[in-house]
């Protein structure tokens, strides 16, 4: 009977060591696991990187991801600009989740016109310079390439454009100075995006321009680009900078408008085209068409053609290409559909060593043409359609890339561009009380606070829609998420019952263990 009695203590003493370790397992606290680009696998891709050419960054860009309907809402203040139009705040772990997805490249586009002062100096608020620093912080923590733009801003969308294009460049020149002053520091991980689609807004040719329109945007690129260069300061001289030609339209007339910009009688160094691309447009932008067969030459050869026509244009001439924004709509449900798209885009794509970044507006509903969602924020950054992305991946994987190109002249092709080149004359510089900002300090994901997601308002009023649909346009605010939408959150890891249940239980075997041994040491003085 002893023997039993020294088994059984024996036992309840084992489970009085493992209860704590069953608790905490119960209170949530689960084992480690390693995933792609954990910090056990690596705590930061980060390493300062400068002395590239335009075409070495580019090459070293391949899946871009837009943080849409953000930063570029229009008519809220300070402390609800990045929620207005019902997304939540930006925050490090949406960042984590689009590294962690394989895009190496993020583009935040950005609305400053609400920020500026109206006092003639166009001083740009502190306190969003500094907010728009933290999220760029948060894509160098990753080793992400980062594009900031100019985006929705009304003072360059003028009907007016083609004739009152020198007060707009007042005001880009101020912004752009500031802009670069304050990110001087940053490496050339960081690229400056001049303007995103500059047209005349409102007028019949919106979208189409005509020639004095183009001319209009092509000085103001030589603005952006001399105001850049001429800063004097950190990397600026090196950064890259992306121009785009009128509405930053694919069609084969307005690419060939755009000219290139010169500072000090050379061509501006590390250049680079920036277009839009949403092709076919009744696809990817509307309702009208659903499906996307492989198999149909019509969809398909509306693909080629563009990247053909990029290829003819700029490539061949050595000048790279980014492809800011492209993106297929959820038209009512038509995922299958859509993967074929994303496929064969990124394939395209790949082949001609483009980039192309996902346009993502947080719009999750099935219906209306701006249905761009693929990481739901309100629903702590679940992945909405793995299946895309993984198509992205696919057609990016099956190609060599830059395949497609074909230099017309290896030893210096630029010089051969009949591209039309373009200055500024009597460039005045603008004056800024700015200094560089700090560096960020690069925090590996180990040392890093959980993010706690901030709740998305529900907005007060319908923002103003300044951008019709268009083959270049997927900005505009997100239309309400439909019932069906996929944001639901995951169900708990744990239940609080269970976990109270499990305390008690542990109570109990504590209590009866310690009065077992108590009882066992009597009996063996007895």
């Amino acid at each position: 009977m002893i023997k039993y009695r020294k088994m059984l203590t024996l036992l309840l003493l084992a489970a009085f060591l493992l209860c704590p370790v069953k608790s905490a397992f119960a209170l949530g606290a689960e084992p480690p696991m390693v995933t792609a680009g954990s910090p056990e696998e690596t705590s930061s891709p980060y390493e300062t990187l400068t002395g590239k050419s335009a075409s070495e960054i580019v090459s070293m860009m391949g899946l871009g991801f837009n943080i849409g309907n953000t930063f570029d809402s229009t008519g809220g203040k300070l402390k609800d600009h990045e929620t207005k139009w019902g997304n939540p705040v930006v925050t490090q772990e949406l960042i984590d989740t689009i590294y962690d997805n394989g895009f190496d490249t993020v583009r935040i586009p950005i609305t400053w016109m609400d920020f500026i002062s109206k006092d003639g100096t166009y001083t740009i608020d502190p306190d969003y310079l500094a907010r728009i620093k933290e999220v760029v912080d948060y894509c160098y923590n990753d080793g992400l390439f980062v594009i900031i733009n100019a985006h929705h801003e009304s003072w360059i969308n003028i009907p007016t454009l083609d004739t009152d294009y020198l007060k707009v460049a007042e005001e880009l020149q101020a912004l752009w100075t500031q802009i670069a002053t304050y990110f001087a520091d940053y490496d050339q991980h960081l690229i400056f995006e001049g303007m995103n689609e500059p047209r005349m807004a409102g007028t019949d040719i919106e979208w189409t321009g005509r020639s004095e329109a183009y001319a209009a945007v092509n000085y103001l690129n030589a603005v952006f680009t001399t105001t850049v260069r001429s800063n004097g300061l950190g990397h600026n001289n090196e950064r890259c900078l992306m121009i785009t030609g009128y509405a930053a339209q694919t069609s084969l007339g307005i690419m060939r408008s755009i000219a290139l910009p010169t500072y000090q009688g050379k061509l501006v160094n590390n250049l680079v085209i920036s277009l839009h691309s949403y092709t076919p447009y009744e696809f990817c932008l509307t309702d009208k068409k659903k499906t996307f067969s492989l198999a149909n030459y019509s969809d398909t050869g509306s693909v080629n053609a563009v990247f053909r026509d990029i290829h003819d244009t700029f490539l061949k001439y050595g000048i790279p290409v980014i492809m800011g924004e492209t993106g297929a709509t959820n038209s009512g449900g038509n995922t299958d559909a859509r993967v074929n798209w994303a496929y064969y885009t990124s394939k395209t794509a790949a082949s001609y060593g483009i980039p192309i970044v996902l346009w993502d507006n947080g719009a999750g509903g099935r219906s209306g043409g701006e249905c761009h969602q693929y990481i739901s924020r309100k629903a702590n950054n679940k992945i909405t359609f793995p299946e895309i992305f993984e198509a992205l991946h696919k057609g990016q994987a099956e190609v060599t890339r830059g395949s497609n190109v074909r230099l017309i002249n290896p030893d210096s092709p630029i010089d051969a561009a009949p591209q039309q080149r373009v200055s500024v004359s009597n460039f005045k510089t603008y004056k800024t009380t700015l200094t560089p900002a700090a560096l960020p300090v690069i925090e590996p994901r180990e040392t890093r606070p959980t993010p706690t997601p901030s709740p998305t308002p529900t907005p007060t009023e319908a923002p103003t829609v300044t951008e019709a649909p268009s083959e270049a346009v997927s900005e505009t605010p997100s239309p309400t998420p439909a019932a069906d939408d996929p944001e639901i959150e995951d169900a708990p890891l744990f239940s609080p019952v269970i976990a109270v249940i499990g305390l008690i239980g542990c109570v109990f075997m504590i209590s009866l263990g310690f009065y077992l041994i108590v009882r066992g040491i009597r009996n063996r003085k007895e």
